[in-house]
């Protein structure tokens, strides 16, 4: 079915062309696109370094629910559990969207092409009850970004 083809990042014939890019390109990288040539997503091999490397702290910071993470050099980023956006149903409208898990899980993209499954990408994955893990989530749905610079 033509709704099963990917136009880009398959390692799977079965949906269509095969590029098997497993990395995104600059130019399909949001971070990349929005802040510039030296800033772009994580790869999943520092997504997991920040979870096995760091102490990773629930906190509220202005309001807003998430982690603070620290490194062994003792600086820190913050990531919101921000949710993600979803599609839902909206009885008679049918469906739409919404964010859902606001305040209770962040979920944040990388930029690596789960390698088992081209329809998903590698995600940093977590919630408030201490989950914390790479994960994968599939690749319409939206998620945070946390751009780094390496």
């Amino acid at each position: 079915d033509w709704y099963y083809n990917l136009c880009k990042y398959n390692t799977d014939s079965d949906y269509g062309y095969v590029d098997n890019k497993v990395t995104l390109d600059s130019e399909d990288d949001a971070a990349t696109v929005s802040w510039g040539n030296t800033w772009r997503m994580p790869t999943e091999y520092e997504i997991v370094e920040l979870i096995d490397k760091c102490v990773w702290v629930w906190t509220t910071l202005n309001g807003t629910a998430g982690f603070r993470v620290i490194g062994n050099n003792g600086n820190s980023i913050f990531l919101p559990a921000a949710g993600d956006m979803v599609h839902v149903f909206n009885g008679e409208f049918g469906y739409g969207e919404g964010i859902s898990g606001l305040g209770s899980y962040g979920r944040y993209w990388s930029r690596s092409l789960n390698k088992g499954d081209s329809w998903d990408a590698e995600i940093l994955d977590f919630n408030s009850n201490g989950r914390i893990n790479k994960s994968s989530c599939n690749r319409y749905v939206g998620l945070s970004v946390r751009p780094v610079c390496p």
